[in-house]
């Protein structure tokens, strides 16, 4: 399988091998897993990211993460 050349999957290595512990060998077996298997893998994946980061925030405060439609657990907290 020599689809080295294919620009989406090279961007997607790129990107994949910016994450902790990924260098590109193991990032290219990551993205043809998930093309391999896109209905079961990249639609839930591409959903769940963009919920994240349609709904997700860090807490200027401390730091935590909380959703959107809920207050960070600190609000219930006195930080001076």
């Amino acid at each position: 399988m020599t689809n080295s050349n294919v620009k989406e999957i090279e961007d997607l290595v790129k990107i994949v091998s910016k994450l902790p512990s990924l260098g590109p060998k193991s990032a290219r077996r990551i993205v043809l897993k998930l093309i391999n298997n896109r209905e079961e893998l990249i639609k839930p994946l591409t959903n769940t990211l963009a919920q994240v980061y349609k709904n997700l925030r860090r807490c200027k405060i401390c730091g935590d993460y909380f959703s959107t439609n809920s207050k960070c657990a600190c609000s219930n907290k006195n930080y001076d």
